[in-house]
């Protein structure tokens, strides 16, 4: 995954576009069976040097093709 997240932030600096790290996070979708759902397992995810932190839930966003600047 860390090698795909340097592409995408290649692509990022490429298309002069930035991602705020700050406000960047994970989510791990499971399949839970019998209540035995373990969330202890982290992943050490970064992106430009920065830890991704790992979240249970977030707030996220849509962006859709008819936003201009």
């Amino acid at each position: 995954m860390n090698k795909d997240l340097e592409k995408l932030t290649e692509w990022f600096r490429s298309n002069k576009l930035s991602l705020n790290i700050s406000k960047t996070n994970y989510i791990l979708f499971k399949l839970v069976r019998n209540n035995a759902f373990n969330s202890d397992h982290q992943y050490k995810i970064i992106l430009t040097d920065q830890k991704i932190k790992q979240v249970e839930s977030t707030k996220h966003i849509i962006i859709d093709q008819r936003l201009v600047s």
